[in-house]
């Protein structure tokens, strides 16, 4: 019965797996007897579940686990069947307006035991031993262990033991059940993204499982543009998940989008052109419009820069951004700010002259590459007769060239550069989710912009775990400080906004990219 099962959605759904990712199938049947696992060295709760085809979660309920993260060597499990997961006590659960399980969640707290090191002990064997992290066995000893590859014979350590509180502080999702639905069949460029993409999402979601937060995920492949997507729209459906990621293609918005409910939140993630939001109260997108976006650029401008910079509009003779010059220049006025207006052609010197008490801010109605060149220069030879005369905005599509060729230029220029996301590959974290993402899938990130990988990273710790805080209500709260989701993201900010009575959400995440004339590049962002 299950081939049968499996023969008929082959052609429509792709279970992808990857080295950090249990994707959980159907099955019409389960296992009668009880098995009992003795945990090895090395193992945790997440790699004993994905051998036995079960949930963490049902192995740490059968075995009355408190804490997932502390599991002795040794111990012997009771392995439930799979598929069954046993009820934990009536207190600890709630249930939604659906019927679905949904569980207290506890924040932690952390005690101390002392630890005296052995011959041969390592700061892996000492963490696996003790059921903690090895970040967190560093982070408590780093006045002792200077170097984590050499520990001496009698040092005493402090092993921290990570437990739950008694009073829950929140009541969000314990496991989110994630479809989908992107073309991951195929060799042509959105396949490729779409790969990556996920392997992005699948470690965002490692990440959330080591916080205590599981995820259920179901593939599906989203099949070519013009193809039809109702049979495939209600075998999602039907699966009733938690949340809907997809699809890419325009032509399939309004069938997925169909699928939105208040226990089924539906998020696009390329596009900045769905049109489905304006009506769809639980539609979310990340990419903003491109009027939307205009009226955050112009919101962002005048916050973060007008209160310290004069802004001079520079007309060159291709304009092609006259309507973000044009709504800021109104936005300006309203609000009694004065800023000045010159041909390209023109000389600063006597604007500078006339405002000394702010720097000038050079702002461009053309974002074509000879426009930055030579605003770069203008700002450049201003600062050069006297440090810290000028700045320049930028738009998006000078990023490229602004971290490779154009960098220095950029630096002597005091340059803003505007954008929705932003990859420094020069950050600890990147390195590390660079280094993590080649180790795990033999391959480097695609060069593309946005990066795929850590896109899906940041969804995962913002959207998911958003829905960890918070459950079904995540779209207007900010990430509670202190969880996953408020880490700070990899490449792209995530705070959503509705659009609208009746409508749906939009990420209203913008950033300035800075480069000081010191050298260093900065995120500029009004995200708290």
């Amino acid at each position: 019965m299950f081939g049968t099962y499996h023969a008929s959605c082959i052609s429509r759904r792709i279970l992808l797996t990857a080295v950090f990712c249990f994707v959980t199938c159907l099955t019409t049947w389960a296992q009668s007897h009880t098995v009992i696992h003795e945990v090895a060295a090395g193992e945790t709760l997440y790699s004993i579940a994905r051998k036995y085809n079960v949930t963490p979660d049902a192995i740490a309920t059968a075995n009355s686990i408190q804490d997932i993260n502390v599991i002795p060597v040794g111990s012997k499990l009771k392995i439930p069947a799979a598929g069954q997961t046993p009820q934990r006590p009536a207190a600890t659960k709630s249930t939604t307006s659906s019927g679905r399980l949904k569980e207290a969640v506890y924040d932690e707290v952390v005690t101390y035991v002392e630890y005296k090191t052995k011959k041969k002990d390592t700061v892996y064997s000492i963490a696996q031993k003790h059921g903690c992290t090895v970040d967190d066995l560093w982070e408590a000893n780093k006045n002792v262990l200077t170097d984590p590859s050499k520990i001496k014979k009698g040092t005493m350590l402090r092993i921290p033991i990570k437990k739950r509180s008694t009073t829950p502080t929140r009541q969000g999702l314990h496991t989110v059940k994630l479809a989908l639905v992107l073309p991951f069949a195929g060799s042509h460029v959105e396949n490729v993204r779409s790969v990556e993409f996920y392997r992005g999402l699948l470690m965002g979601i490692e990440t959330l499982k080591n916080a205590g937060l599981n995820a259920e995920v179901l593939a599906f492949n989203e099949p070519e543009p013009n193809a039809s997507i109702s049979t495939l729209t209600k075998e999602i459906s039907a699966e009733k998940p938690d949340l809907v990621i997809g699809p890419v293609y325009p032509g399939h918005f309004g069938e997925i989008s169909s699928i939105a409910t208040r226990e089924t939140k539906v998020l696009i993630p390329f596009s900045s052109k769905v049109t489905q939001v304006a009506w769809v109260p639980n539609l979310f997108v990340i990419n903003a419009s491109p009027e939307q976006e205009v009226a955050l650029s112009v919101n962002m401008a005048q916050i973060a820069l007008a209160p310290t910079h004069h802004f001079v509009f520079i007309q060159y003779g291709q304009a092609n951004r006259t309507t973000f010059t044009e709504t800021l220049k109104k936005n300006l006025i309203a609000n009694k700010i004065p800023y000045s207006s010159i041909p390209a052609s023109l000389s600063l010197d006597e604007i500078a002259a006339k405002t000394k008490a702010k720097k000038l801010l050079l702002i461009a109605d053309s974002d074509k590459p000879e426009t930055m060149k030579d605003m770069a220069a203008k700002a450049a030879a201003l600062n050069a007769k006297k440090p810290g005369t000028a700045a320049m905005l930028g738009f998006s599509a000078w990023m490229e060239a602004a971290e490779s060729t154009e960098r220095q230029a950029m630096h002597k220029a005091d340059a803003y550069i505007m954008t929705t996301d932003w990859f420094c590959k020069l950050t600890e974290a990147s390195q590390k989710f660079m280094n993590d993402y080649k180790r795990w899938f033999n391959t480097n990130l695609l060069d593309s912009k946005p990066r795929m990988a850590p896109l899906g990273y940041d969804i995962a710790l913002r959207v998911i775990g958003g829905m960890g805080d918070y459950g079904y209500d995540f779209g207007e709260q900010a990430p509670r400080p202190g969880t996953v989701a408020a880490t700070t993201p990899l490449q792209s900010e995530i705070q959503f906004m509705k659009v609208g009575n009746g409508a749906g959400y939009m990420n209203k995440s913008l950033l300035f990219v800075h480069f000081k004339p010191d050298g260093n590049i900065v995120k500029v962002s009004l995200q708290k």
